[in-house]
Order: C-alpha cells, then sequence, then structure tokens
C-alpha cells in the first residue's frame, strides 16, 4: 500500500515537472485575426504609411492592447538580466553568460510599434502604462526620444 503511494507521488511529481517544463520552454503565441500575434507585430513599419495606421485603426482596442502586449513581451527577463549580471562576481557571471540565454534585442521593434501608437495619437490613451513602462527600460536610448515626444502630444 506503501509503495502504491509513492509511485503515485513520483508520478504526479513528474508529471507536474513535465507540465512546467512545457510552460516555461513552449513559446505561446495567440493567433488574432487568422494570424499569430508576432506575424502583426512584424509588419509594423517605422513611420508607415497611412493605410497601415489605418489597418490598425481597424482592429479597434483589441489592436491597441496587442500593441501593448508585444512592448511588454520578455520585458521581465530584459529588466533583471540587465540588473543582475553585472552585479554576480566575475566567474559567476562568466559561467552564467553561457548558460542563460542573453535578452533577444527588440529595440527595433519596441520603436516601430511606439511610432505606430504615435501615429495614433490621443486614441493610444488606453497603452500609456505600456509606453511608460518602454521609456523606463530605454534609459539612454533613442527609443526614449519617442517616448518623451508622445508624452508632449
Amino acid at each position: 500500500m506503501r509503495t502504491r503511494r509513492l509511485l503515485a507521488m513520483a508520478l504526479s511529481l513528474a508529471c507536474l515537472c513535465g507540465i512546467v517544463t512545457w510552460l516555461v520552454l513552449h513559446p505561446y503565441d495567440p493567433g488574432f485575426h487568422g494570424k499569430p500575434e508576432s506575424e502583426w507585430v512584424k509588419g509594423v513599419s517605422y513611420f508607415g504609411d497611412e493605410a497601415q495606421t489605418k489597418q490598425w485603426r481597424s482592429f479597434g482596442p483589441e489592436g491597441l492592447h496587442l500593441l501593448a502586449r508585444s512592448l511588454d513581451r520578455g520585458r521581465a527577463y530584459r529588466k533583471a538580466y540587465r540588473r543582475i549580471m553585472p552585479r554576480l562576481p566575475g566567474l559567476l557571471n562568466y559561467h552564467l553568460s553561457h548558460w542563460l540565454p542573453t535578452p533577444a534585442d527588440s529595440h527595433s521593434t519596441r520603436m516601430c510599434v511606439i511610432s505606430l501608437l504615435r501615429q495614433f495619437g490621443k486614441d493610444a490613451k488606453p497603452v500609456e502604462p505600456a509606453i511608460a513602462r518602454v521609456a523606463e527600460l530605454a534609459a539612454g536610448h533613442p527609443i526614449r526620444v519617442i517616448v518623451w515626444a508622445m508624452a508632449r502630444r
């Protein structure tokens, strides 16, 4: 009887570990109007034409929230990596830098999304918190100029 309980607990623990691993490693890219969200965000161009703005306006609040999510994507990992890695002792930093993935460089994507939101004008008000979080991460980067310009409108 005791062996069965241990076996059941071991199987439950193994299943739980498998599920957690799958959730962590499996990239989640939900669909939006028939395409994955990442495809829509890749298609945004820097200060695009009126057709681009019109298309995104037609998506309504859902499109705005998709753009806000794209600004936040990977934010926590980038922020933690930038704060923790330089403070670690040299040997530990050296070994972790080879083991941990470096944060994806998403400056160009974020700049394109911010420029599109800038074209929205006052209609982009619901996603201003996401824009503010980008400004916090972009200290000393040209994207700060765009965020500053949006705040001045």
